[in-house]
């Protein structure tokens, strides 16, 4: 209910009863009524945002008084007011366009695009003549008359005699003792009487005593001859005539010409791209989240001016 001017409800349902015009998809209300407020017209980054934009103020105060006498008055300043805030919003909405492609995680972003074109042209002509002549003669005459004549004799004669005698002799003594005594303290050498044969208190005493003579004798005589004798006869004659002629020759002439045109064309192109952040991600993202903001809503609270403050 009204209680100083008016609701906005109310003109906005009359043009709603008299329109004609068909609601576009997701339209809320129809263009006349966006006349009838003052909306029909102002600067908007793109006409198809403007339906959009008008359904949110209508909705957002529908049931609040406006804040003029008339509807005629609402109109115009609404109007105006549009015409001075939309340039404004407008970059923004495109800045938020722009930036609907970059990546919050990405501050390097470096694009290289390289180029080249080159061309050349390159004329060679080569000319050469060769010419050489060689004459060889050789002649060789040799004559050799070889003789040879041998005479060798050779006489030997070896005698040989030999004696030898050999006479050995070979004489020898021998004298064992054996000896037993019972009585071990008894006294067994005499120093007075000669050794071996002074034993005084043995119990049995046994004597073995022995001469041995040998002689030999060994004659051996020998004696040899031996003769010889060798006679060698070699003659020989060798005659040699030799004749040797020879003439070469040799002649070589060359003639070299040659022509080298080339055209050389390079062209080409690189590109490379370079991409990185100097900041860890959760930096990042939330420095990305504080760029966030609401453009409708902004728009709605600059025209709460045009409105009645107490609802």
């Amino acid at each position: 209910m009204s209680h100083y001017t008016t609701l906005l409800r109310w003109p906005v349902e009359q043009c709603e009863q008299r329109a004609t015009s068909k609601l576009a998809s997701g339209q809320q209300f129809h263009a006349e009524t966006y006349t009838r407020l003052g909306l029909a017209d102002y600067p908007i980054f793109n006409e198809a945002y403007r339906t959009t934009l008008n359904d949110k103020i209508i909705r957002k105060y529908y049931f609040r008084e406006i804040g003029l006498e008339t509807l005629e008055q609402f109109r115009w300043y609404m109007r105006s007011k549009m015409f001075e805030i939309m340039p404004y919003y407008n970059q923004m909405y495109e800045s938020e366009l722009k930036a609907a492609g970059i990546d919050p995680f990405v501050e390097i972003d470096i694009a290289r695009t390289e180029s080249w074109d080159v061309a050349g042209t390159r004329d060679d002509t080569t000319k050469a003549t060769h010419a050489s002549t060689t004459d060889v003669a050789t002649t060789a005459d040799s004559t050799g008359k070889e003789t040879t004549a041998d005479n060798a004799k050779v006489d030997g004669s070896t005698s040989n005699t030999g004696k030898a005698d050999t006479t050995t002799s070979d004489n020898g003594t021998t004298g064992n003792r054996n000896v037993f005594q019972d009585t071990p303290m008894s006294l067994l050498d005499n120093s007075s009487a000669p050794t071996v044969h002074g034993l005084d208190y043995a119990t049995n005493v046994t004597y073995d005593d022995g001469t041995s003579a040998n002689t030999g004798e060994e004659h051996n005589t020998t004696s040899g001859s031996t003769t010889n004798t060798q006679t060698t006869v070699t003659n020989g004659t060798t005659d040699t005539v030799k004749k040797d002629t020879g003439t070469s020759k040799t002649g070589v002439s060359a003639n070299d010409q040659g022509t080298l045109d080339s055209d050389t064309t390079e062209r080409g192109t690189r590109t490379g791209t370079e991409k990185g952040r100097n900041q860890n991600m959760a930096d990042l993202l939330a420095k990305w989240r504080s760029t966030f903001v609401n453009i409708d809503a902004m728009i709605l609270d600059d025209l709460a001016e045009l409105f009645m403050g107490v609802y």
